[in-house]
């Protein structure tokens, strides 16, 4: 499914990823710094996420969730970094989200090398 997804590119440093062809046409977005990138929720897992992402960028990616609905953790399973708010690392049975103990991140910490003054670009410019 080469095609599920389509890529826009708002910025230099700025990427919607979208789901058009689900009812629910699920957006992620993918924010470039200078050390890494933070993925901005990841869809429904349809298909895979992680090969946009990579062809867009060479920098580690942490995944950022802003809540634990199904179209927003799908994609989870291609990242290894993942930041969710400690209320929602909970809720769902979606390992991923369970947590590392720290009560703010379920794998590293979302605030570091993400400053919009650190902001660059993505390094990999093909889509």
């Amino acid at each position: 499914m080469d095609d599920w997804f389509t890529v826009e590119q708002i910025d230099s440093q700025t990427f919607a990823i979208s789901e058009y062809r689900h009812w629910e046409e699920t957006h992620c977005y993918l924010v470039c710094g200078q050390e890494r990138a933070a993925l901005i929720d990841t869809g429904l897992g349809v298909s895979v996420l992680r090969g946009v992402v990579d062809r867009l960028t060479d920098l580690p990616v942490l995944a950022v969730i802003t809540h634990a609905h199904w179209d927003h953790i799908g994609g989870l399973r291609g990242f290894g970094q993942i930041a969710v708010h400690e209320q929602e690392a909970g809720r769902r049975p979606h390992r991923a989200l369970r947590g590392s103990g720290d009560g703010k991140t379920a794998g590293g910490s979302a605030r570091d090398s993400l400053a919009p003054e650190s902001r660059t670009t993505c390094h990999k410019t093909k889509r």
